[in-house]
């Protein structure tokens, strides 16, 4: 779980917050199938306190949501035309899928 979900929730605060620094680093268990991690994620003078929750899911699509001041953004998919949204309360509102961006900026490099 940890190679599969950490790197997005860090790409999450890279992107968020820019370059930092992880410190106070803690596992946490949450039973057989779950865990949590808990560090600060430092950058610049400031810092945010960062949780990451991880549940064993076999199923796909895997459940991803996120936050930040208690207000969590779950996302869904559109599985027909696999496009993606990410809801909040009654709102919602569909994203480009990133590894679409991905390719088109990597073909305008070639």
């Amino acid at each position: 779980m940890i190679s599969e979900s950490v790197p997005h929730a860090l790409s999450l605060l890279y992107c968020l917050l820019g370059d930092g620094e992880i410190e106070d680093l803690n596992f946490e268990s949450g039973g057989e199938a779950e865990m949590g991690i808990r560090f600060t994620y430092r950058f610049g003078t400031k810092a945010c306190e960062a949780f990451i929750q991880l549940a064993y899911q076999e199923t796909q699509p895997r459940d991803f949501s996120f936050g930040l001041n208690d207000r969590i953004v779950f996302r869904s998919l559109g599985l027909e035309n696999y496009e993606i949204y990410f809801n909040y309360g009654n709102k919602k509102l569909r994203i480009i899928d990133p590894l679409e961006s991905s390719v088109k900026n990597l073909w305008r490099l070639l």
